[in-house]
């Protein structure tokens, strides 16, 4: 029996391995220490549902002549994930614009899924949750009565959307290159964090307010940037602990701590709002710099 990843035959020394998936696992784990994954899968040129494990996992080896494995390196599966949703971005602005119905409700059930890759690829912020209430809100009936100033708003949206899915496009590509600039721009929020207070008291809300969604973007590309060097290999992503927790349960920590902040400014609880930058917040600004540091 012959196996083979991207059409070129390895050697493969069958031990225990009885099943199809058996086979798999154990080339699942081999490549997956180099940031690679299996997307497909043909039993002698038939090609079989890998995502429905259950219909072949069972499946004997013997009388199988070839398994064929087609695997891609997990970097580039975020670049076309996210090349995906640009396209999706500038059909979806193309039917507003054209007033097209059909590209309209076309687009709409594939919104959850676009949803999904922003939010795998940590770009979720106040455009995004704007651009999700227009999906609701917005009817098939209504694409044709749209005025002129809501499809510029529509647009400009679309557009701030787009140009954040480049920036971690280029993140994705160059993680070593983005870690070096975002080191120096978690410093400059670091200084800015500590104003916010003195920014509220002196009635300058919407500069305060500027400050926090500045640091809140910078986490989410900050870990974007070292899930990247994870996948190159650069870093061990997966061992990867700050402050004794994994650097995922850090992230959503930090999340849910900005989402309490972000509430706090809407209940205007300058109170909450203190307290939270002071020993939540600023401490974890100063954590991140000092982690950013290293992967110089």
């Amino acid at each position: 029996m012959e196996i083979k990843i991207n059409k070129e035959k390895i050697n493969f020394q069958l031990e225990d391995e009885k099943t199809l998936g058996d086979i798999i696992n154990v080339i699942r784990n081999w490549i997956h220490s180099s940031g690679f994954v299996i997307i497909s899968l043909a039993l002698d040129d038939k090609e079989i549902k890998i995502e429905k494990r259950t219909d072949w996992q069972k499946t004997l080896i013997k009388g199988i002549n070839c398994i064929d494995i087609k695997v891609n390196h997990v970097s580039e599966l975020r670049v076309s994930n996210l090349e995906t949703v640009i396209r999706y971005l500038e059909m979806f602005s193309d039917s507003i614009l054209s007033g097209d119905k059909k590209m309209f409700k076309e687009l709409l059930t594939g919104f959850p899924f676009m949803l999904e890759s922003l939010s795998g690829n940590y770009i979720i912020n106040s455009d995004t949750y704007s651009f999700s209430e227009i999906i609701r809100e917005l009817s098939t009936d209504e694409i044709k009565n749209l005025t002129e100033e809501k499809k510029e708003n529509i647009i400009k949206l679309t557009d701030n959307i787009k140009n954040k899915v480049k920036d971690a496009l280029r993140e994705i590509r160059y993680p070593e290159d983005a870690i070096h600039e975002i080191t120096g721009k978690l410093r400059t929020s670091a200084s800015e964090i500590s104003e916010v207070s003195i920014l509220l008291q002196s009635g300058k809300d919407r500069q305060a307010m500027e400050y926090v969604v500045r640091f809140s973007d910078l986490t989410q590309r900050f870990f974007r940037i070292i899930t990247a060097l994870g996948d190159y290999g650069k870093i061990e992503f997966g061992n990867l602990m700050i402050e004794g927790k994994t650097s995922m349960d850090f992230y959503h920590e930090l999340r849910d701590i900005l989402s309490q902040l972000l509430d706090a400014f809407t209940a205007q609880d300058s109170v909450l709002i203190g307290d939270l930058l002071e020993y939540e917040i600023a401490p974890r600004i100063e954590i991140l710099t000092k982690l950013s540091g290293r992967f110089h």
